[in-house]
């Protein structure tokens, strides 16, 4: 073994352990990232088993480190080395399976991350039920975000009689959030709400803080039913402790939202100010489903103001967006506020077609309820 080659394997069996132990600091790991970089492409350049071996167990270590930068995609360069290799390890497999469809749900490639979980799921029916309630709850995850609502529900359910049966809380705590995501995209807000308020007990109880998700949505939901104030203690929350974590992704997504409670309070020049800073951050991170959901923001800030053109310019960016990502219910919402602003602007063909496409799109998913059409009708 030359000189290199024993600096990088000694570099990287030092990497996985302290790492897979998770012994080190989120910002020990990012001063480290550049480094761990280069030896993870050294590693994945090794024509040898022994090298590829290291890299799988590299590349497992630092995923947990990877998703909390918001840069799990980072992975994705390193991935179809980890599953070639893994073919004779089906429970190795079945993880590195979950961990590349995460990375592409991440970069908004949701065709690849569905063949990718899917094949989880299949591999994972014979091996430890903890994989296979992790496969199924990412897959309902998926599902429920591309608004297939009853595949959703019934993965979902699967995974957490899976983690009662194993008594495994956190995780079966961490799933019972996306059932409450069926809720608020049904208009259940009540519900989804008590839904989360036992999600942030028992995190309180075991952790002494919600975590940064409970904080996202326990701010949206609160929006929803008009408390404003209480949104608004939820998300500066989450902005404060990503500028502490330096987590873009969580300081982009509690501007996007508390952007949405200026809209309310009709203060639309601040509001337009935080989209566009979250719109950049969202671009930063390379998350394109954070920056669909800016566009129809400033979307429909520019049609409160009047600016109708470009309103349309960033609401059909929107449905361009969604329409890659599959991600159905976003479709309708920005066909919905496109609708709306063909229609100020005299556009009434164009108008009609368009609201059309979100109506029927509603109704397949099965979204399209008395409520909605009041607020639709401005009733509400």
């Amino acid at each position: 073994m030359n000189q290199e080659s024993h600096f990088y394997l000694h570099q990287a069996k030092m990497f996985v352990r302290e790492l897979g132990e998770q012994s080190a600091s989120l910002t020990r790991f990012s001063l480290l990232t550049d480094h761990i970089k280069n030896v993870l492409d050294w590693l994945n350049a090794q024509p040898t088993a022994k090298e590829k071996a290291v890299l799988v167990s590299l590349v497992l270590g630092t995923a947990r480190y990877f998703t909390a930068l918001s840069s799990l995609p980072t992975l994705l360069e390193y991935l179809p080395t980890c599953l070639e290799i893994s073919q004779e390890n089906p429970d190795q497999r079945a993880r590195l399976l979950i961990l590349s469809y995460q990375a592409h749900f991440m970069a908004g490639d949701w065709r690849k991350a569905k063949e990718e979980i899917v094949q989880a799921v299949e591999l994972a029916q014979t091996r430890a039920p903890g994989t296979l309630a992790d496969a199924l709850s990412h897959l309902g995850t998926l599902e429920i975000n591309q608004g297939n609502f009853q595949p959703a529900l019934d993965h979902i359910h699967q995974a957490m009689t899976l983690y009662q049966q194993s008594e495994n809380w956190g995780a079966y705590y961490n799933i019972l959030s996306q059932e409450a995501s069926y809720f608020i995209d049904h208009d259940g807000y009540e519900k989804a709400e008590e839904i989360y308020q036992e999600i942030e007990r028992y995190e309180i109880l075991t952790d002494g803080t919600p975590t940064s998700h409970t904080l996202q949505m326990s701010g949206v939901i609160a929006r929803r039913l008009g408390k404003l104030s209480t949104a608004s203690a939820y998300l500066q929350e989450l902005a404060q402790r990503g500028i502490a974590t330096q987590s873009k992704s969580e300081i982009a997504t509690a501007i996007h939202h508390l952007a949405w409670i200026k809209i309310d309070q009709g203060e639309l020049e601040i509001a337009q100010a935080l989209g566009i800073r979250a719109r950049q951050l969202y671009q930063e991170i390379h998350d394109p489903r954070g920056v669909s959901d800016e566009d129809e923001q400033l979307g429909e800030i520019a049609y409160l103001n009047g600016q109708y053109d470009q309103a349309k310019h960033y609401l059909k960016a929107a449905i361009t967006e969604r329409k890659e990502l599959e991600n159905k219910v976003g479709l309708a919402s920005a066909r919905r506020r496109l609708s709306k602003t063909q229609f100020a602007n005299h556009e009434y063909l164009a108008g009609g077609v368009t609201l059309f496409l979100s109506a029927y799109q509603y109704l397949r998913l099965g979204m399209m309820n008395r409520k909605r059409i009041r607020r639709w009708l401005g009733l509400i």
